[in-house]
């Protein structure tokens, strides 16, 4: 997870509009694809280490999948 959210910072400095980065392909679909593994590694985590970081809002990944379906959709 840690890997995927520097991936994204790093994909995204020097972005510093919705036009810059709705503009570049390329960065689109590479941040998108960083969130889906966010996504993905958030359901692998065991209930207990969810509850000991109550700190963090887990639904939070459940919004990176829901884009994740969005824009694949909206692509078909």
């Amino acid at each position: 997870m840690m890997e995927a959210i520097r991936n994204i910072e790093e994909f995204m400095a020097g972005t510093d509009t919705c036009e810059a980065f709705v503009s570049n392909k390329l960065l689109c679909h590479a941040v998108v694809y960083n969130l889906q593994c966010i996504g993905e590694c958030s359901y692998k985590l065991s209930r207990s280490y969810v509850e000991e970081h109550s700190e963090i809002d887990w639904r939070l990944s459940r919004v990176c999948d829901m884009c994740w379906s969005t824009i694949t959709i909206r692509s078909i």
